[in-house]
């Protein structure tokens, strides 16, 4: 493949090399505004007041609830749509994912991990994690 390349002694092999320099901004980066609104949005609920994020938070879980109160037990591949695992998954995959499904979606609508809620919506909480708890089990025993 040709002749070798001479390098001077103080080079070394090339791993031994400091990496480039990066070149230097007048403005340290923590000095810097966020210029884009992607790099806002990635703020998400820490630029929003503690209460307004409650609020929706509070908002999305009963709305997460409501979704899996809906969910007919009787239809076929209903655990997977309660666990929200994709249609597409075999048995086997869909009995690996349900594990970590389960744990995040028992997280959000378990009733210890937020502020109370009023009776009738902690009567569907429980109802809601009760049924998440069947799915999971619909799903593992589909796939033996």
């Amino acid at each position: 493949p040709g002749p070798p390349v001479a390098r001077p002694p103080s080079a070394g092999p090339p791993s031994a090399r400091p990496p480039a320099a990066m070149p230097q901004t007048s403005t340290p980066p923590a000095a810097r505004p966020l210029a884009t609104a992607t790099a806002s949005a990635a703020l998400g609920a820490a630029a929003r007041p503690a209460a307004q994020t409650r609020a929706n938070d509070v908002q999305s879980v009963l709305r997460e609830i409501a979704r899996i109160l809906r969910v007919k037990e009787k239809k076929l591949g209903w655990g997977r749509e309660v666990l929200r695992l994709p249609a597409g998954l075999s048995h086997k995959d869909a009995a690996a994912e349900c594990a970590s499904a389960f744990r995040m979606m028992a997280k959000r609508i378990h009733p210890d991990v937020r502020e109370k809620l009023g009776k009738a919506d902690e009567d569907n909480c429980h109802e809601a994690l009760a049924k998440l708890q069947r799915a999971r089990l619909d799903v593992i025993r589909a796939s033996r």
